[in-house]
């Protein structure tokens, strides 16, 4: 009978083969240090064979071969130094706002009569911003496909709906590169964030997309307004920075090139979104000028909260995209 191969969910499968003296069993699926292989009771080893697939030595014999991917001993690290840092950056907010001096903590629990905080009115400035840029890119919370043949967008789809197919975290996806680890394909924040919107909504995973990335479209928005009233110090200024950001690309006076390609000059940033599905590039973009205005605050006045946020924020810019993460370091 013909060798025969049975998957068991994404990260195992089985192998059934009748082995001959000096035969090994190959699987047409891309070699990694993490797949080992059991039958009979027994470990045997896997190697790569010339052209970068599995092969199994096997006893002769009518064999089933047991494949597995097994955690890598990195990936277990990566766990605990997150959830350590995790841990000890909300501490320091938490800190942070214990620290604060006993009179203002009694304004941010309304205990004494004041004016609007000079927090609560960034927070509204902020807000109001997020909801007018929300209202602008309104129809692309709800978009499904698009007929935009530039888009990559799919790519970023495909990948969120095989994860809430195969939640919480498969290990393998066997679908790319003849297979490879589902970590080394694309920062998690986008996947994650597309897969938890559909799970928790019953949202298609494209409308679960675009909800996620227009979302953070708009709070970059908020986020120039933080950068630039927290840099300046003029509440004006920061209001015409980001409705400016919003409404125009000054890049237009000089690449006429990239005039041309925009739709009736909607913002660059925009149409990178919209006709070439820069998702996660425009969603790392969104969390740049947060994670500099606490970075700013962070030195400038010292506090523990500052650089907490600082760090949670720079992180977001890293799960979201690598070139955004390049661009925070420049």
């Amino acid at each position: 009978a013909p060798p025969t191969l049975t998957r068991d969910g994404t990260d195992a499968m089985r192998v059934r083969a009748n082995v001959a003296p000096g035969q090994s069993i190959v699987v047409q699926e891309s070699w990694d240090p993490a797949w080992q292989a059991w039958a009979g009771g027994k470990q045997l080893p896997v190697r790569k064979d010339a052209m970068g697939f599995m092969a199994v030595d096997a006893p002769p014999g009518n064999q089933e071969v047991r494949l597995a991917f097994v955690t890598p001993l990195e990936n277990r690290i990566g766990c605990v130094v997150t959830v350590v840092t995790l841990a000890l950056l909300l501490s320091l907010v938490q800190f942070g706002i214990w620290w604060e001096p006993f009179s203002v903590k009694l304004r941010l629990l309304n205990l004494l009569p004041t004016k609007l905080s000079h927090r609560r009115k960034i927070l509204l400035d902020g807000l109001l911003l997020f909801l007018f840029t929300a209202v602008l890119v309104g129809p692309f919370f709800q978009a499904e496909y698009t007929d935009t043949w530039s888009s990559i967008e799919s790519t970023f789809v495909s990948d969120a709906r095989f994860l809430t197919a195969h939640w919480p975290h498969p290990q393998w996806q066997p679908l790319w590169y003849a297979g490879t680890r589902f970590d080394y394909i694309y920062p998690p924040a986008v996947r994650y964030g597309t897969a938890v919107i559909s799970k928790v909504t019953g949202f298609w995973p494209v409308e679960a997309y675009h909800s996620y990335v227009a979302f953070f479209y708009a709070l970059g928005i908020a986020g120039v307004y933080l950068l630039m009233r927290v840099g300046s110090k003029s509440r004006p200024f920061a209001y015409l920075g980001a409705l400016a950001t919003s409404l125009m690309s000054p890049i237009f006076l000089f690449l006429p090139r990239f005039r041309d390609d925009a739709w009736m000059l909607q913002p660059q940033r925009l149409g990178v979104l919209v006709k070439y599905g820069e998702g996660p590039h425009m969603s790392a973009l969104a969390l740049i000028p947060i994670a500099l205005a606490f970075a700013w605050l962070a030195l400038e006045k010292r506090r523990p909260w500052a650089v907490a946020l600082a760090a949670l924020f720079s992180a977001g810019v890293a799960a979201n995209n690598f070139y955004g993460a390049a661009a925070l370091a420049v």
